[in-house]
């Protein structure tokens, strides 16, 4: 329940904060949908927020911390010999 109450106070302010740039009528299943002039956003009943446009990753910056452009880690790789090995061990 704590999650839930510090998400939707979360989605209250961006609601506040773009208020001026709000779209009359969401997209199905949105609590809403915003237009600024470098970034579309929407945010889900879900919980989730969908940034678009060439300003998206400075807008999820500002209400997230993380840049979505930057380069993810890359996946860890798998040793095949040492896997094949205790294959054929077993």
């Amino acid at each position: 329940m704590l999650f839930y109450n510090a998400l939707k106070q979360k989605l209250k302010k961006m609601m506040d904060s773009y208020s001026s740039y709000v779209k009359p009528t969401p997209p199905p299943g949105a609590i809403f949908a915003a237009k600024t002039p470098t970034c579309n956003i929407t945010a889900y009943k879900s919980g989730k927020v969908l940034f678009q446009g060439g300003g998206a990753a400075t807008e999820s910056i500002k209400w997230n911390g993380i840049d979505s452009k930057s380069s993810p880690s890359k996946p860890k790789q798998t040793n095949h010999f040492l896997n094949n090995f205790l294959l054929f061990l077993l």
